[in-house]
C-alpha cells in the first residue's frame, strides 16, 4: 500500500492535490483554446489568399481594360502620314521591294488604328508575305487612343 489514512488531514497534501487537478483542468481548457485559435488562424490565412487572388484578378482586369488594340486601318481615299513618309490606307499593307542588286530585301507598311483604351507604345510584330517573313526592325512611334499609325516590316 502506498498510503494509509490515520484519521488526520494533511492540508498541504490536500492543497497540492487540488492544485494538480485545477492545473490539469486549466491545461485541458488551454489546449482546446489553442486548437480553436489555430483553426481561426488557418481560416484567416485562407481568406487572405482568396482576397489576394481577387485583388490580382481585379488588377489584371483593369490592365486589360486599358490596353491598346491595334486593328488594320482601311479607309478608301485616305492616307496616313508617319515618320517614314505617307501611305495610302485603302487596301491593306503597302509593300516595297528592293532593286535587283539586293533581291532579298523588301518592306511592308501596315496602316493601323488604335481602338483600345490605352496608348500603343513600342509596337513590334511579324509579317508573312510573298517575299517571306518580315519583322519590325525598329518599333513604331506611339499611337494614341483613336489615332492611326503605321507599322513597318522588313526582311
Amino acid at each position: 500500500m502506498l498510503a494509509t489514512f490515520n484519521g488526520t488531514w494533511d492540508w498541504t497534501a490536500l492543497g497540492t492535490l487540488t492544485l494538480a487537478v485545477v492545473t490539469g483542468v486549466s491545461l485541458a481548457f488551454g489546449w482546446g483554446s489553442l486548437k480553436q485559435t489555430q483553426q481561426q488562424i488557418k481560416m484567416g490565412q485562407e481568406q487572405l489568399e482568396q482576397t489576394q487572388l481577387e485583388i490580382e484578378l481585379s488588377r489584371r482586369e483593369v490592365e486589360e481594360a486599358h490596353r491598346p488594340v491595334l486593328v488594320p486601318y482601311q479607309r478608301s481615299a485616305l492616307s496616313i502620314r508617319f515618320c517614314g513618309g505617307e501611305i495610302f490606307a485603302g487596301g491593306g499593307p503597302s509593300a516595297t521591294e528592293s532593286d535587283a542588286q539586293s533581291p532579298f530585301h523588301s518592306s511592308a507598311f501596315l496602316p493601323v488604328e488604335n481602338v483600345g483604351m490605352g496608348p500603343a507604345l513600342n509596337v513590334r510584330g511579324k509579317f508573312t508575305g510573298p517575299q517571306g517573313v518580315g519583322t519590325t526592325q525598329f518599333p513604331t512611334e506611339a499611337i494614341a487612343v483613336g489615332s492611326q499609325g503605321v507599322v513597318s516590316f522588313e526582311n
